[in-house]
């Protein structure tokens, strides 16, 4: 895995750490938990597109659909996986 691969990864991984963490509390703050979860789905495919050598652009959750087979389109645009 690549050096920068694993810095995304270490930061999906922290901020679905803090979502879990959110999740327990005896008082859960429902916002701040959604905003962790879509922070680390943003950096997690970040990370996927850093490994597999795709020019990465601005990524936004909203803006990713999955298809049928390994076609994964972001923007937009197909993704070979």
């Amino acid at each position: 895995m690549k050096r920068t691969t694993k810095e995304w990864v270490r930061k999906a991984e922290n901020d679905y750490r803090t979502a879990e963490l959110l999740a327990l509390s005896s008082e859960p703050l429902h916002d701040q938990l959604c905003f962790h979860c879509q922070q680390a789905a943003e950096k997690y495919l970040k990370a996927l597109l850093e490994e597999l050598d795709h020019e990465r652009r601005e990524v936004q959750i909203q803006a990713i659909g999955v298809k049928k087979g390994n076609r994964l389109f972001v923007a937009g645009e197909e993704v070979e996986l």
